[in-house]
């Protein structure tokens, strides 16, 4: 293991989560730029077509990490490296990674616990 702080976040199709998902959507990731803001894209649940774009099936498509010295600033790479992943009826969760729901995690396993934040 290394010290450092990661973030990690998922582009999937529009309807994930839901029961949903929008399947067959195209895809595309830079991942020159990815890599040239240090972060690191990792290949899911996508399909190559024959004709060359990646398409979305109903899962997690791209898994996006960003590390760093702490969370904040992995998640700053996380979000750089977002910026170079582009497509059609895709949703990504900003929201993790960020100091709000971290503190709101812990608050909860805080409450589960009985311990009082």
């Amino acid at each position: 293991f290394r010290a450092v702080a990661t973030v990690v976040k998922y582009i999937v199709p529009r309807g994930y989560g839901e029961g949903r998902p929008e399947a067959g959507r195209q895809l595309e990731v830079d991942d020159f730029s990815i890599k040239r803001v240090k972060g690191f894209a990792y290949f899911a649940n996508v399909e190559q077509q024959p004709t060359g774009p990646l398409t979305t099936m109903t899962s997690r498509a791209v898994g996006i990490l960003g590390e760093g010295p702490n969370v904040e600033h992995a998640n700053a790479v996380c979000e750089a490296a977002l910026k170079h992943v582009h497509g059609d009826k895709l949703f990504v969760r900003h929201d993790i990674g960020t100091p709000q729901l971290l503190a709101q995690r812990v608050e909860h396993m805080l409450a589960i616990r009985g311990q009082v934040a």
